[in-house]
């Protein structure tokens, strides 16, 4: 599999593609880990995460700051940094400020109850909302060692669907019209 960091071509699939750093270390501060978001639709992102041990003891965490490789969006995450999200709910116990993502090591116990989980998995949010982002362990076409693996809309925790389009979503209702009156 050769990787790129440009966005995926198919804007209907979402896209996680993180890069090892050969040259990350504890000390010089540098990310473990570098690459790109791309959510369905096209909206891309960049990521940085520093990797860490799990107070648990459950394995590693990694953990940083997307950036929007549009301006528009990028600006916007900066202001929108106090507005509730538009779509997707945070999960139990975890707070993230807009642009920043987390990712979990999963429990070796549960990779071996079923080899398909993910070896990764977390959370990211936007100005515009909540991801949920599972990565698996690859390698690049030079056999370098990368995360790949997708993101989608981290869906509200009682089974109920968040909405994930303008479309799905409850009309805004609106004021009256002058010489309107309501029913």
């Amino acid at each position: 599999m050769t990787a790129t960091t440009r966005p995926h071509a198919d804007n209907n699939r979402s896209k996680v593609v993180l890069f090892f750093q050969n040259d990350a270390t504890k000390d010089n501060n540098k990310p473990a880990l570098k690459g790109m978001i791309t959510l369905a639709g096209g909206a891309g992102y960049t990521a940085a995460l520093w990797s860490g041990d799990r107070e648990d003891g459950k394995g590693l965490y990694l953990t940083g700051k997307v950036t929007a490789q549009d301006a528009v969006a990028a600006l916007r995450s900066r202001h929108d940094a106090i507005q509730a999200p538009q779509f997707g709910v945070a999960p139990p116990g975890l707070d993230l400020t807009p642009c920043q993502i987390v990712l979990f090591e999963t429990p070796k116990e549960q990779m071996a109850e079923n080899g398909k989980r993910p070896n990764f998995y977390g959370y990211m949010r936007t100005a515009d909302g909540y991801y949920r982002l599972a990565a698996w362990n690859s390698k690049t076409g030079q056999g370098s060692p990368m995360l790949a693996g997708n993101v989608q809309v981290n869906q509200q925790w009682d089974g109920v669907p968040e909405p994930t389009t303008p479309q799905q979503r409850a009309p805004k209702s609106r004021a009256p019209r002058a010489g309107q009156g309501t029913a």
